[in-house]
């Protein structure tokens, strides 16, 4: 999906949960569970025209955001966050610190 294509994926826990899900209103794939579906959905790839095509692949792409390593670490320290402040105190606020380092190192090309 990251690459623009067209999933076409098992109707299952986690594609069906967070992976092929409508992004911004947007479809972004294909959910299936026998051989006809996975046929009819291939066929509707098909189908598309190039602007359908082009608009499914760019929703797509979009939506895989948040899988990327930034929100995966704000997710895991926002989750930890309550559990740091109250063992190590102020975590959020150091947390912030650090986060301002590594866009700081990144845009020095550290």
């Amino acid at each position: 999906m990251a690459a623009g294509v067209i999933a076409i994926a098992h109707n299952s826990a986690g594609p069906r949960g967070d992976i092929v899900v409508p992004h911004a209103g947007a479809q972004t794939g294909f959910l299936c569970t026998t051989a006809e579906e996975y046929a009819d959905a291939l066929e509707a790839v098909f189908a598309l025209t190039p602007q359908q095509r082009s608009s499914m692949a760019t929703a797509a792409r979009a939506s895989t955001a948040r899988f990327s390593d930034e929100a995966f670490a704000d997710a895991f320290y926002g989750g930890l966050a309550p559990v740091l402040d109250a063992a190590v105190g102020n975590w959020r606020e150091r947390q912030g610190k650090m986060k301002r380092g590594r866009k700081d190192a990144r845009a020095e090309g550290r």
